[in-house]
């Protein structure tokens, strides 16, 4: 019962571990003509190219028509949506949810499970700091500790 562009917004923070607020500021002008989507680097963050996968057409259309996120679409949405869902991560270590963060936290998981070194997370994140990306490679290695 998710909409269209409640699935394609997944569908980029699971596939590229974005945040969430780099994906709200999505425009049609951001959506190049091969449908890849040029990602505004936020808080210190470079500026990357991701590619969507099932959702390619809904921004290929998105930027035909020239649409951007509508208003309603924020974090508050999104963190009330992912709760209602589950998708969220409850950490060993933590009595906090992980929610908004949770596919970006789990993205950099997968890239660390699949032998990905700490640069190239570094590059898929658009860290402009090494420290940045050294501190969820530690955080994560930490709760793998203490399962």
């Amino acid at each position: 019962d998710l909409t269209t562009i409640e699935l394609a917004i997944i569908e980029l923070l699971f596939l590229n571990g974005l945040r969430v607020s780099e994906v709200l500021q999505i425009n049609a002008h951001n959506i190049t003509n091969n449908g890849s989507i040029i990602i505004k680097g936020l808080k210190g963050s470079l500026n990357r190219l991701v590619t969507p996968s099932k959702y390619m057409f809904f921004w290929l259309d998105f930027k035909k028509n020239n649409l951007s996120i509508p208003a309603y679409i924020n974090r508050f949405y999104l963190y009330r949506l992912f709760i209602k869902k589950g998708l969220f991560i409850s950490p060993a270590n933590h009595s906090k949810k992980m929610v908004t963060h949770s596919f970006r936290h789990q993205f950099v998981s997968n890239l660390l499970n699949s032998g990905q070194t700490t640069a190239e997370i570094q590059r898929f994140l658009g860290h402009k700091s090494i420290n940045s990306t050294l501190h969820y490679v530690a955080k994560i290695k930490n709760e793998k500790r203490l399962d």
